[in-house]
């Protein structure tokens, strides 16, 4: 028989004394009351034929307690093998016997056996105690939807068609081990893979069917040899034969249909509806869910219920991607049916909304019945008052923080790398750790301190004695624990400061800025003359622009302007500056250009990118020099508290900007494109939670404004996760078509970054009510960088003899004169 418990103690748990934390002892008394949990747990593992003893063997209590302390604590199966190998507490929590713990394999393998049914029946258990103890009623209930993403790569044709030869060619050659008598084949794999990378960078579509009819073809001809083998190989009692007979029939349906469907995208052209599309070899199950109109993810759409105390009350996992307001009354009658009762109040998501929904859900007994966004419905239809109806939004908007599933709500669009985000949990775990084992000892000092005055009382002198020397050692492990604390606090808040902000849920998701999206052009790119030159050529021809001289003074990236090329960067930085302060409202700061170290943190340049700032020591400490004017404009607002009715602040400065450009090296070396020391006129906006996203575009439109001024051709792009800036949710950058190069260049970039710096620097508002304080949402754009106007200028009004038009809007500043020409 099955041993479902660990019974049989080791001599050396009777020394061991492990001591489970609050929060595991809990759970593990509450395990102890459930009894049929682990004979649900058995049940499963005997129908899987998991092993009961020896190494590769777990009982039947470990693995639930195993595969619970993994959902609890989100871990994988390698870091809850680390944890358990390294934590008496969860080894104690898990009743494994002392000084052994399971290999992740073995983890894997128990765990995974566990079938869906059992988890939903824990579920429902956990859920019955949440209402025996009063912890959830489920009168109050959020529903929204979510997706749970399948763990692939980037489906494309080309690597499903790889992914389809590396499976066919490892079954080969378990096939010739299996003895598939003298079959000649070929391994295509590297063939496979040099014809997928070079259709990733190809470049026009006859080249790239070319390359995918040869890749179709090395897939064709390793399934032919597939085939092959599975005649050779003869039915057979052999298990090893049977399971490879089910790999074959498992993987080979699906093979086909890649193949297919191939054919019909790339080579026919058609456009296969997304429920005919398979995304991946490995997770054939997994749907393609397209959230927000353009957010697309691979994996499963999920609807779910959480109630006040934040437990997920009921979930349901959907085929295919349903309308969120086909599954509202679905989500309410389950309700229903497990409390007996509807809800008294529901919130749900803007998707939900519909006056069907609402008209149903109120005859079912809802009192109120919040929707985030209306659609058209009356507020006083929904709820009762203005004030219930904002208490329910702001409760359904904290649905999705303990949905781990959901990549863009924790930034992961950004592609950390798995080391970080390791690195990151273990520093996490260490400092939890050492907490506990603090505050255990705390306790146990306390306790002792109270032993010792009854042992006095009582005439106990020794006993006395004995607990002053266990309170004295614990006063000095408390002492030294206090240090190591602060050094856990430390690298922990290292480790955080250096995470990047999170990205807007409709921020295009790419690597680099090939991934990014153009938003709008303006102005018409003129055809390009033969006599058409670049910047620094006009600049030298003219005998205005000195690299060399430059070079002598300061080195690379410096230049000296001269004559009409001076004059025009000062017009066109005065010209910045009044149009932003005359008609865009902003107002003119004058900043310092050497901040703080505690003034970079705040707008993210620390401590991620000191490599690429310029200091100047100060007494003990430094100063470091601006990288742009949004460092001092934003740090205004350092640790201040602004009346709701100031906001928005708008400022605007013209600064020069030091930059060491470290990791440009090799990019840009010719010209002042790329300079060390440049002037820049910054756009900073303070503002509101509610207005941040309106006060994005209005801050875009401002520095688009001086480039339609200047009748300079301009295209403005959205960047994608992984081209975006540190502290940016979403980021506009806006590019100037400059004929020297024939491209277009940045010449501005205007990002929101929430409260991502207001928190690095503690800047708050009061609310509207003026009851509580919270951070505000500061903006900054480019308005724009005065440098590379002036280089846009010469490159689009250059003239055939290298002389240069003056826009129009720039005369007024040079004293009327319409054309620069050498001297």
């Amino acid at each position: 028989m099955r041993q479902e418990r660990t019974v049989q103690a080791s001599v050396f748990d009777l020394f061991a004394g492990h001591e489970i934390g609050r929060e595991l002892k809990g759970m593990s008394d509450w395990l102890d009351e459930q009894r049929h949990l682990t004979e649900l747990v058995a049940a499963d593992l005997r129908r899987h034929g998991v092993k009961e003893t020896g190494r590769e063997g777990l009982p039947a209590e470990a693995v639930l307690r195993c595969a619970l302390l993994k959902q609890h604590r989100q871990l994988s199966y390698q870091e809850l093998a680390f944890h358990l190998e390294d934590s008496a507490s969860f080894g104690a929590f898990a009743r494994l016997p002392w000084g052994w713990s399971p290999k992740k394999s073995v983890l894997h393998k128990t765990i995974s056996a566990i079938r869906a049914s059992t988890w939903e029946d824990i579920n429902e258990v956990l859920l019955s105690s949440a209402r025996h103890e009063k912890l959830e009623s489920g009168r109050v209930i959020r529903v929204d939807s979510t997706v749970t993403a399948a763990l692939i790569h980037e489906p494309s044709d080309s690597s499903l068609l790889w992914d389809a030869v590396r499976v066919m060619v490892r079954l080969l050659r378990q096939a010739d081990k299996l003895g598939s008598g003298a079959l000649s084949w070929h391994d295509h794999c590297r063939a496979a893979k040099k014809r997928a990378r070079a259709i990733q960078y190809s470049r026009g579509r006859p080249k790239r069917v070319q390359l995918y009819r040869e890749l179709l073809g090395i897939t064709r001809t390793t399934l032919g040899y597939l085939r092959q083998a599975a005649e050779r190989l003869t039915p057979a009692a052999d298990l090893d034969v049977i399971v490879w007979q089910e790999q074959l029939r498992h993987y080979r349906p699906l093979i086909e249909q890649i193949i297919a469907q191939t054919e019909r995208r790339v080579l026919a052209g058609e456009a296969v509806p997304a429920a005919e599309k398979l995304v991946s070899l490995f997770e054939p199950h997994a749907d393609i869910i397209v959230k927000g109109g353009r957010d697309v993810h691979y994996g499963h759409k999920l609807n779910l219920t959480t109630g006040r105390s934040g437990m997920v009350l009921d979930l349901i996992v959907e085929a295919g991607n349903p309308a969120d307001s086909e599954r509202l009354l679905p989500m309410l009658q389950r309700h229903f049916d497990r409390y007996g009762e509807p809800p008294r109040q529901a919130a749900a998501d803007g998707g939900y909304a519909s006056r069907a929904n609402l008209i149903q859900a109120k005859a079912w007994g809802v009192k109120d019945m919040a929707f985030h966004k209306k659609c058209g419905i009356k507020i006083e239809d929904m709820v009762k008052s203005r004030w219930v109806y904002r208490k329910l939004r702001n409760f359904r908007a904290g649905i999705e923080a303990g949905v781990s599933c959901l990549k863009r709500a924790f930034g992961l669009g950004r592609h950390l790398a798995r080391s970080t985000l390791q690195d990151l949990i273990a520093r996490d775990e260490a400092r939890r750790e050492h907490l506990t084992e603090l505050q255990t000892r705390q306790e146990r000092r306390n306790a002792a301190s109270r032993e010792i005055g009854n042992a006095m009382r009582s005439g106990d002198a020794a006993l006395a004695e004995r607990l002053k020397a266990e309170v004295g050692e614990i006063k000095a492990f408390i002492q030294n624990g206090e240090a190591r604390e602060r050094e856990l606090d430390k690298a922990l808040n290292d480790a955080l400061a250096v995470l990047p902000n999170v990205p807007l849920d409709d921020v295009p998701v790419g690597k680099d800025e090939h991934d990014n999206v153009v938003k709008r052009t303006v102005g018409k790119v003129p055809a390009r003359p033969n006599w058409v030159k670049e910047h620094f050529e006009i600049g030298e021809a003219l005998g205005m622009m000195d690299f060399e001289r430059a070079a002598k003074l300061s080195g690379s990236r410096f230049t000296v302007l001269k004559g009409g090329l001076a004059r025009m960067e000062r017009a066109l930085g005065q010209f910045m500056l009044d149009l932003h302060t005359t008609e865009h409202g902003y107002e003119e700061i004058q900043p310092p250009l050497m901040v703080r170290d505690e003034a970079l943190f705040g707008t993210g340049q620390l401590p991620k990118f000191e490599e690429d700032l310029f200091f100047a020591p100060r007494g003990d400490g430094r100063l470091g020099l601006i990288p742009t004017a949004e460092v001092p404009l934003t740090n205004l607002v350092r640790e201040d508290i602004t009346p709701h009715e100031k906001l928005p602040l708008r400022y605007t400065a013209l600064t020069s900007c030091f930059r060491s450009e470290a990791g440009s090296a090799g990019r840009d070396t010719r010209g002042m494109l790329r300079q060390h020391q440049f002037y820049k006129v910054e756009l900073v906006s303070i503002t509101d939670q509610e207005s941040s996203l309106a006060e994005h575009e209005r801050m875009t439109e401002c520095a688009e404004e001086v480039l339609k001024r200047l009748g300079l051709p301009f295209r403005t792009v959205t960047l994608c996760t992984g081209d975006m800036g540190f502290g940016a949710r979403k980021t506009y950058d806006i590019e100037v078509w400059l004929p020297g190069q024939n491209a277009y260049r940045e010449i501005s970039s205007c990002s929101v970054c929430g409260d991502f710096q207001a928190r690095r620097m503690d800047a708050r508002y009061k609310d509207k009510d003026g009851k509580g304080n919270r951070f505000v949402h500061t903006l900054n754009g480019s308005g724009t960088a005065v440098g590379r106007a002036l280089i846009a200028v010469i490159e689009n009004y250059q003239n055939e003899d290298s002389s240069v038009t003056i826009p129009e809007a720039l005369r007024p500043y040079m004293g009327g004169l319409e054309k620069i020409e050498s001297r």
